[in-house]
């Protein structure tokens, strides 16, 4: 087995920094450890893995999957959009750690200036920690995946639909997904969805996202956009009560 050192960052949508008061650790197993503090701009976190494996290509891919974790996670616990990872460096270690650096790939760097700014002080680190450090189930980081993608994409309408669908997924269909809606929110707006049937104004804007008219919903799906994210936040907790309190 070989030790290996894995440099890697985590960007956030271009409108978005975190900064980290001071590094966090954690350990995954018995072989992954952890560190990630604030990158050089703000607009990104750098990762550093240690792990052991038995070649590059396992050790790789050991940590782009805790990379891509990562990246689900943070965008859950902390609502930032992480729109892509990267591993820029790996490095394997001797017996007595001399390094041997295996390869580096160049690491792009965004433009825009991000304009919220989030910093995460000694509690929060130490909360995230344990976060970063739990087990998960399947279920669960499956539905974080979705999380992230709708969380990260810029497009309103389509960042609507996909936070409709990760409702859609839970729920098991449209009906319960009014059903849902309605139970959280008691003067819902219906609508006739066109088959003389009534449904929330969520699920009529869904069905209209891709219109058959030139008419789209842009200023009705600016205005619901926040409240239908609330809503899946609301469903996660509830479906992964387990995963997120216990």
């Amino acid at each position: 087995m070989i030790k290996y050192v894995i440099n890697g960052q985590l960007y956030f949508g271009e409108e978005y920094q975190m900064t980290l008061k001071t590094p966090l650790s954690y350990q995954r197993e018995k072989d992954v450890e952890v560190l990630i503090r604030g990158g050089p701009e703000n607009n990104c976190l750098d990762v550093i893995l240690k792990l052991v494996s038995d070649s590059e290509e396992s050790a790789i891919i050991l940590a782009e999957n805790e990379l891509e974790r990562l990246s689900n996670l943070i965008s859950w616990f902390h609502n930032i959009p992480i729109v892509k990872w990267k591993i820029n460096g790996i490095t394997s270690l001797g017996d007595d750690d001399s390094q041997n650096v295996v390869f580096m790939r160049a690491i792009g760097t965004l433009s825009a200036k991000a304009t919220v700014i989030k910093t995460l002080g000694d509690e929060s680190i130490k909360n995230l920690e344990k976060q970063l450090a739990k087990s998960y189930t399947s279920d669960f980081e499956e539905i974080l995946i979705m999380w992230r993608q709708a969380l990260a994409e810029e497009s309103r309408g389509l960042k609507f639909l996909l936070f409709y669908k990760i409702l859609e997924k839970l729920c098991g269909n449209r009906s319960n997904v009014d059903n849902f809606i309605k139970s959280k929110i008691t003067n819902v707006e219906m609508r006739n969805n066109g088959r003389n049937n009534k449904v929330t104004i969520f699920t009529f804007l869904r069905d209209n996202i891709h219109p058959k008219t030139s008419k789209f919903p842009y200023n009705e799906i600016e205005k619901y956009l926040t409240q239908i994210q609330d809503l899946v936040r609301k469903k996660i907790e509830e479906d992964f009560y387990s995963d997120l309190f216990v």
